[in-house]
């Protein structure tokens, strides 16, 4: 028997036969150890097992790839995991050394470190709301990047301005100035907290090496940071896809939009000069630094907050900049370099946007100061 094993054992050759050609080796070694004899019981055919698919003679019991795989997996997209949080974020730098912004020159550096540390942070965030989708976080997060990208690219760039300010920059200054500069604003007016945001989102007039979590006064805030380039400091607008600037809980005009308290004019800005020279939050920045700005032309989904509602269904409340329903009362952008009357492309009126009549007509007249000044400008007035 020791031979019959030794025949019988998975070598090489074995694997070729076929399992007919194994059992008729068997039954002929078998009938010469009974000298020949023929026995019905012994004599009966065996049965043969069709193999799953029909191979060649020499294929016969070959365990090769072709024959034989494992169950596919979804494979894991690969990414360096030491440098960034998601194969999404990989993707989104490879061209970041590309990118010019039109704005202090440390505004790039500061925003790729902000995007990578927001991230991170509010890793469990992205973790639970891809739960809640029935995704990877990987791919809840390329989602959520694409959404976000699509509906920059349907918007356009708006300033609500006051009428008496509309004077002052189409027939004065020339440009839009901010509170360091006028002392005035329509939201909070305090430059020493905006001066520190401002060099956490930017790095604007942010000292080298500067820890902020030195800070725990505004009198700690370095003056170099409240009191140097303050005619460059970014000015403060939003976006939106609706044709007159609408941004409300309707996405339309009426109602009001929820911006007015920065003014009842709708300014449109140049959608080329808003790409050049413009970064965005969903919200409004001020205060909410984790949650850090990136550029206009190359947004990043870490600008889009989805703390402060439920992770359920996010992907899907973000269809439109005008309407605003995932979780805040206006998107924001910020205009860097200076925003100029070069830089308007119209300007909108409309009493059903808080305008009065003789609101509506001292903006006719300034308007028509402005052209008289300004003959080749192309900036319109449309009202509707």
């Amino acid at each position: 028997m020791a031979e019959t094993f030794m025949d019988m054992s998975p070598g090489f050759e074995a694997k070729k036969k076929t399992i007919k050609e194994v059992g008729a080796d068997i039954l002929s070694r078998f009938r010469t150890r009974l000298g020949g004899a023929s026995s019905s019981a012994v004599d009966l055919e065996l049965p043969t097992t069709k193999p799953l698919s029909e191979p060649g003679e020499a294929e016969a019991f070959e365990t090769t790839e072709a024959t034989i795989q494992e169950p596919t997996a979804f494979a894991e997209v690969s990414y360096d995991k030491n440098e960034f949080p998601s194969a999404a974020t990989e993707k989104y730098f490879r061209e970041w050394e590309a990118l010019n912004i039109e704005a202090n020159p440390e505004i790039k550096a500061k925003m790729r470190k902000n995007i990578l540390d927001s991230e991170k942070e509010h890793q469990e965030i992205y973790e639970q709301a891809a739960e809640s989708a029935g995704l990877t976080v990987e791919l809840f997060k390329q989602k959520l990047q694409e959404k976000v990208e699509q509906v920059v690219r349907e918007s356009n760039f708006f300033r609500a301005t006051h009428v008496d300010v509309l004077d002052k920059v189409l027939n004065d200054s020339g440009r839009y100035k901010s509170q360091f500069e006028t002392n005035r604003s329509n939201g909070c007016l305090n430059q020493r907290y905006r001066a520190q945001a401002e060099m956490q989102m930017f790095g604007f007039n942010e000292p080298d090496g500067f820890d902020h979590s030195s800070i725990y006064r505004e009198e700690d805030i370095p003056e170099e940071a409240v009191k140097n380039s303050n005619e460059f400091r970014p000015i403060y607008g939003y976006f939106s896809d609706n044709e007159f600037g609408a941004i409300n809980d309707e996405g339309t005009i009426p109602p009001s939009n929820d911006v007015t308290q920065y003014g009842e004019v709708t300014v449109k800005v140049k959608r080329e000069r808003a790409m050049q020279k413009t970064t965005l939050t969903f919200q409004d920045s001020l205060g909410q630094m984790n949650w850090p700005p990136t550029p206009a032309s190359k947004p990043h989904f870490v600008s889009m907050r989805i703390k402060d509602y439920s992770v359920d269904g996010v992907l899907e409340k973000i269809e439109r900049t005008s309407k605003t329903n995932w979780g805040s009362s206006y998107t924001e952008a910020q205009f860097h370099g200076q925003l100029r009357i070069d830089d308007i492309e119209a300007i909108y009126i409309s009493t059903k946007n808080g305008l009065d009549r003789d609101g509506v007509e001292d903006v006719r007249r300034i308007y028509n100061k402005f052209k008289e000044a300004h003959p080749d400008s192309d900036i319109k007035l449309i009202e509707y």
